[in-house]
């Protein structure tokens, strides 16, 4: 089973009711948060691995529903491993297709005050530094 607890405007975004809480992921690899931010015009979805803060952004055009939120988290988290040479990781933290998949309320509040921090940074990049996705997010790569 993979968790993912997202934000509220995410919720509303992929058009989803948060499951009930059952069995805490959390402390474990296989539970995600993840929020919806704007940046300019532009929308963008942040995931952060639970335990590790392991973190990678995609764009929010295009996701609309649980299945392309699903699909964008599985391409974008193996392109994001293997640029950081991190091949290893890769079975651990991707699920097979069929695996369950829950939606949970956030209720860290110390992984939401980073994944705050990290969103504050990714939009000071965008639109001080006039950076692109893949550069604004560059703080988020481990050091290899």
């Amino acid at each position: 089973m993979i968790q993912f607890r997202l934000t509220t405007k995410l919720f509303r975004k992929i058009k989803e009711k948060p499951n009930t809480d059952i069995g805490d992921l959390e402390g474990q690899l296989k539970s995600w948060h993840s929020t919806l931010f704007m940046s300019g015009r532009y929308q963008y979805i942040l995931f952060s691995n639970s335990t590790t803060l392991y973190s990678f952004m995609v764009s929010g055009r295009g996701i609309t529903n649980k299945n392309t939120y699903f699909e964008a988290f599985l391409q974008n988290l193996k392109y994001q491993l293997t640029n950081d040479f991190l091949f290893g990781f890769y079975d651990r933290l991707i699920p097979n297709k069929s695996e369950e998949i829950d939606f949970l309320k956030t209720k860290n509040k110390s992984i939401l005050g980073s994944i705050g921090d990290f969103v504050q940074l990714i939009k000071y990049d965008i639109t001080d530094k006039n950076a692109d996705i893949l550069d604004a997010a560059s703080f988020l790569k481990p050091s290899v």
